[in-house]
């Protein structure tokens, strides 16, 4: 194999940053997130890797960091990697505060898939709340 005859095995999937964050936690179980975009980038690591716990604290911590900006890139990224519960904050979040969602790129920018599951989910609240 090409990896077996070099000193250096190269790995693009990740920032620098997430990658040390990545082993931080492998071999302390801790982790320093210094944003939503490296914890998203141990979503991804969590996911590959098998690391549950990991996933499980960036689910927490991107939860956390839900805001106007943030919800739906948030909503992207728990979609992407099955994170239900992160999935479910994020979908009220978007709910109750559709009208600023609504108008940021991250909105107009956001997968089909996710618009549609928005949709989904506000449906199925209006319906609850019909007597």
């Amino acid at each position: 194999m090409k990896d077996s005859l070099s000193n250096e095995i190269i790995i693009n999937d990740y920032s620098h940053t997430a990658f040390r964050e990545l082993l931080r936690f492998i071999y302390t179980d801790e982790c320093q997130i210094s944003g939503p975009q490296i914890a998203a980038e141990l979503m991804s690591a969590a996911e590959f890797y098998g690391l549950n716990r990991l996933k499980a604290l960036m689910e927490h911590i991107l939860s956390k960091s839900l805001n106007i900006d943030t919800a739906c890139a948030i909503l992207e990224v728990a979609h992407k990697f099955s994170a239900l519960q992160l999935k479910r904050v994020a979908f009220e979040f978007i709910i109750n505060n559709y009208e600023p969602v609504s108008n940021t790129n991250g909105f107009v920018e956001m997968h089909k898939e996710c618009l549609a599951e928005i949709l989904h989910v506000a449906v199925q609240k209006l319906n609850s709340k019909v007597p």
